[in-house]
């Protein structure tokens, strides 16, 4: 320590001023570091055409599907019991957008694996195959009128089914929860009477 009486040092005590020192600078915040991808354009284009393209499969996707839900309406009666249901569980063809059916047609063991696994369920009163031809030929009729839908498909694209009628909904939901991601199946949609 120092006598009173000499001069101070330049050391600087928490307890002393700060005379003498350059003012504090403010902190800046750091921008963000995004990384770059020099030398290539940005993939935002990319982007844009893989979401344009993934609605316009939604949408031709969406008019497929209503068809298969409303087609065999107009085929059937009302008197059956208010309980049971129609199942359509459609078959993998090469135009499935399901990555599951890898762009191939489901091969006839699978479809014969699937019917017989089918005719064994409880509760199971109908199983009626349909082929592409038949269900393209049904969605030709069903959508005469709808000629943006019609020049979108080909008989190829219409997959062939077992159409299924169940005596209620529970059978309807085992046979969906049975047979999705079995192989060569592409989907199961359960519909009311007339609609699957």
């Amino acid at each position: 320590m120092s006598d009173p009486g000499e001069p101070r040092s330049d050391a600087r005590h928490d307890d002393e001023g700060g005379e003498g020192l350059p003012p504090v600078q403010p902190v800046q915040p750091v921008p963000p570091v995004v990384p770059g991808r020099p030398g290539r354009a940005p993939a935002r284009p990319v982007l844009i055409v893989a979401a344009a393209a993934a609605a316009l499969i939604l949408t031709v996707g969406a008019g497929i599907g209503g068809w298969f839900l409303m087609r065999d309406a107009s085929e059937k009666g009302s008197t059956s019991d208010p309980q049971e249901r129609d199942v359509a569980v459609f078959f993998c063809a090469a135009s499935s957008s399901n990555p599951d059916c890898g762009h191939r047609d489901a091969e006839q063991a699978q479809k014969d694996a699937v019917r017989k696994r089918l005719r064994e369920m409880n509760g199971v009163m109908i199983v009626k195959y349909e082929s592409k031809e038949q269900a393209y030929e049904n969605f030709k009729k069903t959508f005469a009128d709808r000629k943006d839908l019609l020049d979108g498909a080909s008989p190829g694209d219409i997959p062939d089914s077992f159409r299924v009628h169940v005596t209620d909904i529970g059978v309807a939901k085992a046979v969906k929860s049975q047979f999705e991601g079995t192989p060569g199946v592409d989907a199961v949609v359960i519909s009311t009477l007339g609609k699957a």
